[in-house]
């Protein structure tokens, strides 16, 4: 299994350093060839936190794909900042790949008002006035990578495309990867759905609860396999959007949603203080749960 944030993870990029128009999966794609080189039978991708959103164009870079600008010239550690350079692709993947499968949660497409820039750019730093034209441009880079591996120009719309910034996407067009549900994956190893059925009580949380924690990430998950099994649950969470509350309290009626972070704290105070307020929190609401 290659966990992509190892290589490419928001945490690993400084908050003033972070916009997806300057990183690049490169680093995932020479992770491939690592565990190529050492023999997998299979590659287990799992995609979650990624600082990205270049379609996996540097990781097939990595595998041996080239782009060129309008002299011919190859363009080298591509970014997204330098798209508008890419004339053409050429070459192929190098690697002889064995099956790869996409560990993914979220059905976003690529592309529009629910794909990779407009829902998760943001969180990686895009500005929102930037946000439409990064979108035009990954179209644009979309459609070359499906016309040079001769692949459907709709692949866009798979569901789960967007994750990650694409590259689920970009390992599809070129190396016919397989996205797998996440959760399910983790349900499997963990034998959740007997946890599930044991437990009086399921606890989760996330960084933020909207609206992209209800296109199938793993917390709301969670809460909905508890919401199957009849059980109780509760969500935690930094901060939460309204319409995302709504939402939840409307579907999931045994789910009690709490926010950690204390009213009017700035949010670079409730980073920093994050520990202690999950602890206290989590206290405070077990207490009121299951009172001495």
């Amino acid at each position: 299994m290659i966990a992509m944030a190892a290589a490419a993870g928001l945490e690993q990029v400084a908050p003033e350093r972070r916009h997806p128009k300057y990183c690049t999966t490169y680093g995932v794609g020479e992770l491939i060839r690592i565990a190529v080189a050492e023999g997998a039978d299979a590659i287990l991708l799992g995609i979650g936190g990624s600082a990205t959103s270049d379609l996996g164009l540097g990781a097939l870079e990595a595998l041996g794909l080239r782009l060129v600008d309008s002299n011919n010239k190859r363009i080298e550690r591509i970014i997204p900042s330098r798209w508008p350079e890419v004339a053409q692709l050429s070459g192929d993947i190098a690697v002889p790949l064995p099956p790869i499968y996409i560990a993914c949660d979220v059905d976003n497409p690529l592309l529009g008002p629910r794909g990779a820039a407009a829902v998760y750019g943001p969180q990686k730093g895009l500005p929102a006035d930037e946000v439409e034209a990064f979108d035009d441009a990954a179209a644009d880079l979309a459609a070359k990578l499906c016309q040079h591996f001769n692949q459907p120009q709709n692949l866009h719309e798979l569901p789960g495309s967007g994750a990650a910034g694409g590259i689920g996407f970009g390992l599809k067009v070129a190396c016919n990867a397989e996205f797998i549900a996440g959760f399910e994956l983790v349900t499997a190893w963990l034998d959740l759905d007997a946890k599930i059925a044991a437990a009086d009580l399921i606890l989760t949380g996330e960084g933020k609860i909207d609206s992209s924690s209800l296109s199938g990430k793993g917390p709301v998950a969670l809460v909905t396999a508890a919401h199957k099994a009849d059980k109780r649950s509760i969500l935690l969470t930094g901060a939460v959007e309204a319409a995302a509350a709504a939402h939840l309290h409307e579907h999931f009626p045994k789910c009690a949603l709490y926010e950690i972070t204390p009213p009017n704290c700035p949010l670079a105070q409730a980073l920093v203080d994050g520990p202690e307020n999950l602890t206290a929190k989590t206290a405070s609401v077990l207490r009121h749960h299951f009172p001495l």
